[in-house]
């Protein structure tokens, strides 16, 4: 509840926000083009829910590169 909270005070500071501009030429990054975060957020949330039950060792490094570290 309060990531939800988080993300409607962000969404609010920022209406204007523009859709994704990353891209490495992957499929990933083909894919998510031209998509706001609102569409990608959830989707990346459920893949890094299941990767948690899935592969612990590999979701922690993904959630420390996250974290910057």
């Amino acid at each position: 509840v309060k990531l939800a909270a988080y993300y409607t005070i962000l969404r609010e500071m920022e209406p204007g926000y523009s859709f994704s501009g990353y891209d490495s030429g992957s499929d990933f990054a083909r894919l998510i083009s031209g998509r706001t975060i609102d569409e990608i957020i959830p989707i990346i949330d459920e893949l890094m829910t299941a990767l948690q039950v899935v592969n612990p060792r590999l979701y922690a490094g993904v959630m420390r590169q996250l974290r910057g570290g």
